[in-house]
């Protein structure tokens, strides 16, 4: 088939279009901030996982995971179990895991910043989660709205917690920010 000038030139168009409409990685980075604290009485592992979810609850991607987490811990339903159950983590890349798995951070306050870009983050709302693992079955974790392609800052609030009060004292201060 042979198409003439003036098709040629709508096809183009649309092709052209189609490319447009795909959507982009955000180009400036997401910041999650929140603190670790010593609590009394207990010796928490602190193993954590900080993830995404796309506004209707469908699990995004996994930003940080700590080494213990990420080598097996995800196999142990009682740690981080709201991480575990969606980021499917048997079927993770090397480069995904690469990426994401750290060391465990020390207590007090960190920033982990993460280039959109780089983990190929779209523009839009996602709900973030940061869940850390105290002793046992005590987990706690927090959630929050964040939108990524608009400078902003979303703050997180403690979504579950264990029965053991001295699991709250665990983590807090759990924020995220986009910045462009």
């Amino acid at each position: 088939m042979v198409l003439k000038f003036p098709h040629f030139i709508l096809v183009m168009g649309v092709v052209l279009v189609c490319c447009e409409s795909r959507p982009k990685p955000a180009k400036g980075s997401l910041e999650i901030s929140f603190t670790f604290d010593k609590p009394q009485d207990i010796e928490p592992s602190y193993c954590a996982a900080i993830w995404l979810e796309d506004m209707n609850g469908q699990y995004v991607r996994s930003l940080f995971v700590t080494e213990y987490l990420s080598y097996g811990g995800y196999n142990d339903s009682t740690i981080c179990p709201q991480w575990s159950t969606g980021a499917d983590w048997d079927n993770v890349t090397d480069d995904e895991f690469d990426a994401v798995t750290q060391a465990t951070p020390p207590v007090g306050s960190h920033t982990l910043t993460f280039a959109c870009e780089d983990h190929d983050l779209m523009t839009g709302q996602y709900t973030f989660f940061v869940q850390t693992h105290v002793i046992e079955e005590l987990n706690v974790l927090y959630s929050g709205v964040i939108e990524l392609g608009t400078e902003n800052t979303g703050f997180a609030e403690m979504e579950s917690v264990s029965a053991h009060q001295v699991a709250k004292n665990t983590l807090s201060k759990v924020s995220a920010k986009y910045v462009p």
